[in-house]
């Protein structure tokens, strides 16, 4: 355990002394059995309420911050956690001291290849590309992940199948200059959007539509989509409802 990532929640931010609680120091290493379970139970006491759930009774497999590139070119590095059942993307806050969750992901519905020094990440959620501190490291994630992912599947007796079935995230093309399909310039009028099915980067008249998604979220969120992809949508389900939205036809 000394290869520490960042010294969390900047102890003496507000002055320091004996009355501050502990920090919490992130690690980029992989854990044994008993030092994955006390780590689990250490960082219990650091999220909210509604997350210890994510560290009661489990053991961190891996941990360690990836660099993640984000659609418009930036990159982020979110802190990540491995257990037997769920993949956790956090970061800390240092004011309040505690773990951000920023996703959880779970093992079963999750994909990864590797391309080049890059990893891809794909679930029903999101699908990113991520790297890390080495080639070497991003390996090891790798194959850290494809283990747990299996022995995650076979604890739950799915299919051999299964990853078949699921309907991944698309890769979110990159910011660009133009609409992708009729090829209008963005602008501070011209605002750039993201389809949710396709990941295509269109302007607002070419994706004014909204769609349930069953296969993201169980269809809860009306989703912003191009247009070609609202049709096939309209055309698999028959028929189309429209309302709701801040302007965009919504269909159900």
């Amino acid at each position: 355990m000394d290869f520490p990532v960042m010294e969390g929640m900047m102890k003496g931010m507000m002055g320091g002394g004996a009355e501050d609680p502990p920090t919490v120091t992130l690690y980029e290493m992989d854990f044994d059995v008993s030092a994955g379970i006390e780590r689990a139970n250490v960082l219990r006491d650091y999220v909210e309420e509604e997350h210890k759930v994510h560290f009661a009774n489990k053991c961190i497999i891996k941990e360690g911050t990836w660099i993640k590139y984000d659609r418009g070119g930036g990159k982020s590095k979110p802190h990540m956690f491995l257990t037997a059942s769920d993949l956790l993307m956090t970061e800390l806050t240092t004011i309040s001291r505690k773990i951000k969750f920023r996703q959880v992901f779970k093992l079963v519905d999750v994909r990864v290849k590797l391309e080049g020094a890059k990893m891809l990440v794909e679930t029903p959620i999101k699908t990113f590309r991520v790297e890390t501190s080495s080639q070497s490291e991003t390996l090891q994630w790798h194959h850290e992940l494809t283990e747990a992912i299996g022995k995650a599947r076979a604890s739950a007796n799915l299919a051999a199948n299964y990853e078949s079935t699921l309907a991944f995230s698309p890769v979110w093309v990159e910011d660009t200059p133009e609409c992708n399909d009729c090829n209008r310039s963005f602008s501070m009028i011209v605002r750039r959007h993201h389809c949710r099915n396709c990941g295509k980067c269109v302007c607002g008249s070419c994706c004014f539509e909204k769609v349930r998604m069953e296969d993201v979220d169980g269809g809860k969120k009306l989703q912003k989509v191009c247009n070609a992809c609202a049709m096939t949508y309209k055309e698999k389900r028959g028929n189309a409802n429209t309302g709701g939205g801040y302007g965009a036809a919504a269909v159900f």
